[in-house]
Order: C-alpha cells, then structure tokens, then sequence
C-alpha cells in the first residue's frame, strides 16, 4: 500500500474470518466471500495474484493474470505457471510435508519484504 497499489483480500467462507481481521488490521479491501462465479470476476481485476496452492492460483492462471505463489511443503519442479509468474519459498524447506500442523514454522520465513519484492517484480511485466 505504502508503494501505490491496492491491496484486496480474496478468500472463501473459510477465510471470512482471518481475511475481516487482516483488512482490519493492515487495511487493504476485503469485499467478503462469494460464489464462485463472482470469485472469478474479483481474481479477474488483480493486477498481480499472491497465493499459496489454492482455488485463486488455478483461476489466476485460467485469467492469465500475474502469479506470486507461496510454497513450503510442495515439489516447485510440479508447479507449471505458464510464466506468469514466480514461485517464492522458505529459505529452510518445510519438513512436515502433509502433516495437518507444521512444527517448523516454514510460512513464517517467507518474509513480507520477501512478498513485496516478488509483487514488483510481477508488476514490471504489465
């Protein structure tokens, strides 16, 4: 925000939650969560998508839009982003792998300059 770009917090019914409380807290625009249908239209008006392996990374490929894809605990040489983007991970891998509760920590380590720093990149190619 501080750098002139938007934010907007995208999620399901699941996120309502969290996503209220990080609008509320670090600003941004959270328009709540909806069907699938008006989900797409909202992905369809980002600039640059900031996601982990969810339903907004596969709609934000479809849309061709601008990727920054976090992950921690999944084999980046599976990912395919059609280069639209890129993948930003831990600097320590993640060894809990599928476990229902990372003991490591590993989200933690990608780092908010880390974030910012791969959005500007994304937004050079627009």
């Amino acid at each position: 925000q501080a750098r002139g770009q938007e934010v907007l917090w995208l999620g399901g019914s699941d996120e309502h939650e969290k996503n209220s409380h990080f609008q509320k807290r670090a600003g941004g625009t959270y328009y709540g969560h909806h069907p699938l249908d008006g989900f797409i239209e909202i992905v369809d008006q980002c600039k640059v998508v900031v996601t982990q392996v969810t339903m907004a990374l596969h709609l934000a490929i479809g849309l061709e839009k601008r990727i920054v894809l976090m992950n921690n605990i999944f084999n980046k040489y599976e990912f395919e982003l059609y280069d639209l983007g890129e993948i930003i991970e831990p600097p320590v891998p993640c060894g809990c792998y599928f476990n229902p509760v990372c003991t490591h920590e590993s989200m933690r380590q990608i780092t908010p300059a880390m974030i910012i720093s791969a959005v500007e990149r994304q937004l050079q190619y627009l």
